[in-house]
């Protein structure tokens, strides 16, 4: 994702994978556990979205990097929260993606 990076608690520039209306997954070193809530931002464009998030998975990827998911907490829509961010940048990857698949059959 092109001008997308993630904090999570004191981690930052964490390297996004997926983002979607209610979560994200990111790659990271700090150690977290299933159902920790941590402070997380994610910066896209010119804004930022802020807020709690839950992580509900963990994969190991070797070399201490981590792959998290995690689930937002927050359920307000108010500008810059973190659920709003999450519906912004995942609708912005479908247009995206949708535009790419333009005149395929």
């Amino acid at each position: 994702f092109k001008n997308l990076t993630a904090k999570v608690g004191p981690e930052k520039d964490c390297r996004l994978l997926e983002v979607s209306e209610t979560g994200f997954a990111i790659i990271a070193s700090e150690p977290h556990t299933i159902g920790d809530i941590v402070e997380a931002t994610l910066c896209y464009r010119y804004g930022e979205f802020s807020g709690r998030a839950c992580v509900r998975s963990i994969k190991k990827l070797g070399e201490g990097r981590k792959r998290y998911g995690f689930s937002c907490m927050d359920k307000n829509m108010a500008d810059g929260s973190l659920s709003r961010g999450l519906y912004i940048i995942s609708c912005a990857i479908h247009r995206d993606h949708l535009g790419g698949l333009r005149g395929s059959p």
